[in-house]
């Protein structure tokens, strides 16, 4: 502990020196590669989990409607039987999404393992336009976020991290980002 130094840089010299990649060295391929496959391998597997919830619920759910339909009257099963009609299309509009971005991760992940850079692209096509389409979905609301922060004057946190990630992944130390980045967000 040095108390003529800030406790931040004192913190971005241990990161430095503690962290596994020795000195700043960038990872092997092999390293990163693997570790890539992993992501996205449990990301498939996430997804096919919240795949086969999301249908046993909803079938659950189809079962109570339906048991509450036989016990209505005629007016109140017309009622229901909309509501279940509506839910179903509901289901199946969500479910065809999820299942596209299911497969679409099931096909970063076997191009990754297969070493096929032609499928390896037109996955990454299929995924930044998915991440297009969910942008124009919420507005773009990081950037609202950045925008807020400017116009109050104030730091935005999360445009100093994003620059210190930025940096730090192209193999400087957090010490140099950290200097190189004080002024993000400002």
């Amino acid at each position: 502990h040095d108390l003529k130094k800030p406790l931040f840089e004192q913190a971005a010299a241990y990161m430095d020196e503690h962290s596994a990649k020795k000195g700043g060295v960038a990872e092997s391929k092999a390293a990163k590669l693997a570790k890539t496959i992993e992501y996205f391998s449990s990301r498939v597997d996430t997804l096919m989990r919240e795949e086969a919830r999301a249908k046993s619920a909803h079938d659950a759910s189809v079962e109570r409607i339906d048991a509450l339909i036989k016990k209505a009257d005629k007016q109140e099963a017309h009622r229901l039987e909309m509501m279940k009609h509506n839910s179903d299309r509901e289901f199946k509009k969500h479910m065809l999404k999820h299942h596209e971005q299911t497969q679409m991760m099931q096909g970063v992940v076997a191009a990754l393992k297969s070493g096929d850079m032609q499928a390896l692209a037109k996955a990454q096509g299929a995924l930044q336009t998915s991440l297009k389409r969910m942008q124009q979905r919420t507005g773009n609301f990081l950037h609202f976020i950045q925008l807020g922060h400017r116009l109050q004057r104030r730091d935005c946190p999360y445009c100093a991290a994003q620059c210190i990630d930025k940096c730090h992944a192209t193999g400087s130390p957090y010490a140099q980002c950290l200097s190189e980045c004080a002024d993000a967000g400002k």
